[in-house]
């Protein structure tokens, strides 16, 4: 009788703890060299991208499907802070304004911003 049968029956088992220890190391590693101090890009810190926000005034009513019922009334005024820790500030006093909510990953936002700007130029925001 051979011993290879033998010799293939715990090959399996030492290959599956392997594959196991292998990637318990992979991911460990992986964790622990993230930095905790926050993202960057090149090399420089982006800062803390959660930031407080603080709104004062009256809910715009919700949109229906044939109507707007916002149009005409006046924005609540929202404050809060870039990623560098600088205030912004949106607001009722600062006359009409177009706020958009853009991703700069997404290739239909890229291609949106462009074509509002053109718009925005032909016919800008009222007074």
């Amino acid at each position: 009788m051979s011993s290879a049968p033998a010799q293939r029956n715990y090959l399996w088992p030492v290959a599956i703890a392997l594959v196991v220890v292998v990637g318990v190391i992979a991911v460990i590693a992986a964790r622990s060299s993230t930095s905790s101090d926050g993202p960057t890009e090149g090399g420089a810190a982006l800062g803390n991208q959660n930031q407080e926000v603080t709104v004062e005034g009256d809910a715009l009513p919700v949109a229906t499907d044939t109507e707007d019922p916002a149009i005409g009334q006046t924005i609540p005024a929202v404050t809060g802070a870039d990623f560098a820790g600088d205030p912004v500030a949106i607001g009722p006093d600062d006359g009409a304004q177009l706020i958009m909510f853009v991703a700069h990953w997404c290739p239909h936002c890229q291609a949106e911003v462009p074509r509002v700007l053109s718009h925005l130029e032909d016919s800008p925001l009222p007074d």
